[in-house]
């Protein structure tokens, strides 16, 4: 599953082509429709499982239209986007955002706001969040797992409903669902474009212009528990930069709002989702290979290393990992809310619920761990010693407010996360049995669409498809769940980097056209991921070129070899050389860490720019080039590789992923002979490792006997 994290670059570009530096002003265009008080865009829609109600009553509008000899299919950008809400008296009417940003704005009023942030993340920082905590979805509309919401008050605004504009910033993955989903009171902004601004700079960069239009002073506010502390260092010297430079006689400021503003007006809408709180279990060490007791030995001798007796997590895998605990808190992550401070010999868990940890009380005690409750965990931060607190980068702005003295806060890369992200050899063999496994369900998965789709001509839909796919993988023993939604895309959807069908909103599988499927499993051996494009008639001349390229960049990356000490922001551009020889790229990076048994995005390790940690043999990485043609196709190959040691003592990338590739769609004319012999071994592997574990003479056996034959 591709990731790219929202980072320091972005692109301005609004679903009407606003300039760089906006105006506080709404951005001018089409005047909106009354609305009476309908508030949901189609992301909110998605949140409330209504996309299907809004999708058959949209193609119903659309084909009134076209009966009244009116243009049908006109661009939701350049034309309103109508619905029938049956919560709206009269009928037919334009679904949007308005409301909700009227009332966020009122809410800046009070604590005298010029801009506010809205963060993707929880106070955990995690990628994916549970329902009670996505609020930049619930402002925007916009349902991906990244991206910031930066929203403005215009403070020279008297009237009782104040304007501003809105602005939602997210990287390539997203390009597309974001243009899509946002409706008319959203900017789009392109994050990771080479030579362009990064969102906090484009904040600030707003707050200056306000304040010199105006003379008033602009306060940026932040819920200070969903912002790292190393952000808001960042936005903090941005702000300094500006008292100090050219505009130093302008009053900018950033502040902590600890009110959620979100959350202040949720209610007003909708009822606000709450945390589950989920039964805890242990992982069995046959599983976890180390024991709690050797896992905190190692982090106390990196805090040695390190000059430090205090340390605090806030990272949901990092915890349930060293603690060899696992939850079910989220749906595709087996995680339980919690802090953790470790303090000398002592362990601290704030978390709610102390009965669901009772059958484990003899485990805890023995490791000197407490279990304290979660909303405690900020006085706990106060009632450190005045000592030197390590904090890791993905604790939050407030934990650093809270400790005693400020100037003894020290951001320190996770010790927890760094000896995690290295497997021991129980966690490793475990890993290569969970692929065989997922590789075992996508190939009766990959038989299944053949027949259905390839021979039979069957109307399948992309959803229904998924759900298939989940059933085989459920088949295997030690099944827990999927490790993310998987991307079933047909057509030019496949184009959309982390497409979702919805019910009653996707596409028919259309064999004559490209399909990908993304997708991934949490089993109790480890986590999966794995992306196949294929096709199941004829494909085109040109599909069969871009697969080809895509294909021969991820073996460039299969094949190296490179010394020790190579961060994965080195390595990019092997996978991408192909691809570049022809004048095509992807938005998004080559490759991110994978968890065991947790979560499917695990840092620090990555390909592309965010790999700046050396990769070391233990290891896991992805490798997932890929090209897209919005409105069109998209193509992505992606294999779970395991970092090895060679025996010249330099490091290899070997396959964990045994899925095989699509013969239809290679063009073996563009392959070398190395190439060639790389697929044939791989697909020689697949076929050894699989075939014992199926039924023999099986329709499975024989399609996978088909599909891994010699090129």
């Amino acid at each position: 599953m591709s990731t790219h994290g929202v980072q320091a670059k972005l692109s301005t570009y609004s679903l009407r082509q606003v300039h760089t530096t906006p105006a506080t002003a709404p951005v001018a265009g089409r005047a909106p429709r009354s609305c009476n008080n309908c508030t949901c865009s189609p992301g909110l829609l998605t949140r409330q499982g209504r996309m299907g109600s809004y999708y058959a009553k949209r193609l119903a509008n659309r084909s009134k239209s076209v009966a009244l000899g009116s243009a049908s299919g006109v661009s939701r950008k350049t034309s309103s986007v109508l619905t029938v809400d049956s919560s709206c008296s009269e009928g037919l009417k334009e679904i949007n955002t308005s409301r909700r940003l009227l009332e966020l704005r009122k809410k800046m009023t009070e604590y005298d706001l010029g801009v506010y942030i809205v963060p993707s993340e929880d106070s955990h920082q995690s990628e994916y969040t549970g329902l009670a905590d996505q609020r930049r979805e619930f402002i925007s509309g916009f349902t991906g797992s990244a991206g910031v919401a930066i929203i403005t008050r215009n403070v020279q605004c008297m009237n009782d409903d104040p304007e501003g504009t809105s602005y939602l910033a997210t990287d390539g993955r997203y390009f597309t669902q974001a243009a899509n989903e946002l409706d008319f009171n959203w900017n789009l902004f392109k994050l990771n474009i080479p030579g362009e601004i990064s969102w906090e700079e484009f904040t600030v960069q707003l707050a200056v212009k306000m304040a010199d239009e105006s003379g008033f002073n602009v306060k940026i506010g932040v819920d200070p528990q969903l912002i790292t502390y190393s952000e808001a260092h960042l936005l903090q010297g941005l702000v300094d930069d500006v008292a100090s430079g050219e505009k130093k006689g302008l009053g900018i400021q950033f502040v902590p709002v600890t009110e959620n503003l979100i959350d202040a007006i949720w209610t007003k809408f909708e009822p606000r989702p709450v945390r589950a709180l989920m039964p805890i279990t242990l992982l069995d060490e046959k599983y976890s290979g180390l024991d709690t007791k050797e896992k905190l030995a190692q982090v106390k001798e990196a805090l040695l290393v390190l000059n430090g007796q205090t340390l605090v997590i806030s990272a949901l895998d990092d915890i349930a990992w060293l603690l060899n605990l696992r939850g079910s808190e989220f749906r595709y992550s087996p995680l339980f809310y919690a802090h953790l401070i470790i303090h000398d010999d002592q362990v601290s868990l704030y978390t709610d619920d102390h009965e669901r940890f009772e059958n484990i009380s003899d485990y805890l005690k023995e490791r000197s761990v407490t279990l304290r409750p979660y909303d405690k965990f900020y006085d706990g931060i106060k009632s450190l010693p005045a000592n030197t607190v390590l904090v890791t980068k993905d604790c939050s702005w407030e934990v650093a407010r809270q400790v005693i003295s400020p100037h003894r806060v020290r951001v320190i890369d996770s010790p927890v996360a760094i000896i995690k992200a290295k497997k021991n050899e129980v966690e490793l063999a475990n890993a290569r049995e969970a692929h065989i496994k997922d590789a075992i369900a996508l190939v009766k998965y990959y038989e299944w669409l053949w027949q259905e789709v390839g021979i039979k001509g069957e109307l399948v839909d992309e959803l229904e498809a998924a759900q298939k796919l989940e059933f085989f993988q459920s088949e295997q023993d030690n099944f827990i769940g999927q490790s993310f939604q998987t991307v079933s895309a047909s057509g030019s959807n496949s184009a959309v980097v982390h497409y979702t069908p919805k019910k009653e909103a996707c596409a028919v599988i259309d064999p004559s056209k490209v399909y990908l499927c993304d997708s991934g499993a949490q089993y109790l051996e480890g986590t999966t991921d794995v992306t196949r494009t294929y096709h199941f008639s004829n494909p085109t001349n040109e599909q069969k070129r871009n697969y080809t390229l895509v294909l021969k960049g991820h073996i460039a990356l299969a094949k190296l070899k490179f010394p020790p000490g190579t961060a994965g922001l080195a390595i990019d551009a092997i996978a991408r050389q192909h691809l570049w020889t022809n004048g095509l790229d992807y938005t998004h990076g080559t490759g991110h860490g994978v968890g065991s048994y947790l979560n499917v995005h695990e840092g620090p390790v990555a390909i592309g720019v965010r790999g700046t940690v050396p990769l070391e043999a233990g290891h896991l990485v992805t490798n997932e080039p890929g090209v897209y043609f919005p409105g069109d196709y998209g193509v992505r190959l992606e294999n779970v590789m395991e970092v090895k040691e060679t025996s010249d003592k330099f490091l290899e990338l070997v396959p964990l992923t045994l899925v095989p590739f699509c013969r239809q769609l290679i063009d073996r004319k563009l392959l070398t002979k190395e190439e060639v012999d790389w697929v044939n071994h791989y697909h020689a592997k697949v076929y050894q490792t699989l075939v014992p574990r199926l039924v023999r003479h099986s329709p499975h056996a024989t399609w996978l006997k088909r599909a891994t034959s010699s090129l």
